[in-house]
């Protein structure tokens, strides 16, 4: 699963809203991150690669059963009275555990995210890193790149273009053009 894609479900299990994204970095913010140790998210096969499935199947049985699934059963009846509740109404209707459970997520998210990354630039021996996507608008992700980069030159777009993986199609797109691959008018999308 991709980080934008845990993020998501783990805002829809707790009825923290949609997208699920900028709502658990803003919550964060309240929260505990060293509340809940996830520990070292675990790939099978290559170690560079990215999953999220177990750090969401982990939240999920953190929640499930307990009181943080009766809390946000309640925080779901409650969202169903308010058009669009504000981050200060929100944060009103979740318990500190919840919010110490969204600050540990994504810390566990954003650390392995930027550890898999410099690695990955490292084995490459590449001088800049770009970020793109959703998840480049995580407050948390930025300020770990931008204190932990170790030298490298990590780039973000905008957070207007960050919203979704347009950026990131476009910016694989072109270093595909520049290096002369293309595709013919058959290419299934």
């Amino acid at each position: 699963d991709a980080a934008g894609e845990a993020f998501d479900k783990v805002a829809r299990l707790l009825a923290l809203g949609s997208p699920g994204g900028p709502v658990i970095d803003k919550l964060s913010s309240f929260g505990d991150s060293s509340a809940v140790d996830f520990g070292h998210i675990k790939m099978k096969g290559n170690l560079l690669d990215f999953s999220f499935s177990g750090i969401k199947t982990a939240v999920l049985y953190l929640v499930r059963g307990g009181e943080l699934a009766a809390e946000a059963e309640e925080r779901r009846a409650w969202r169903k009275t308010v058009q669009r509740p504000s981050l200060d109404d929100l944060r009103k209707q979740c318990s500190q555990a919840t919010l110490d459970l969204v600050a540990s997520f994504q810390y566990a998210v954003v650390h392995d995210l930027v550890e898999r990354t410099l690695a990955a630039a490292e084995d490459a021996r590449v001088d800049n890193i770009f970020v793109s996507g959703g998840v480049a608008c995580n407050s948390l992700l930025r300020r770990h790149f931008a204190d932990r980069g170790r030298g490298f030159q990590v780039f973000f777009p905008s957070l207007s273009l960050s919203t979704d993986n347009a950026a990131m199609i476009a910016a694989a797109g072109y270093y595909k053009l520049l290096a002369g691959e293309r595709a013919g008018i058959s290419l299934a999308p």
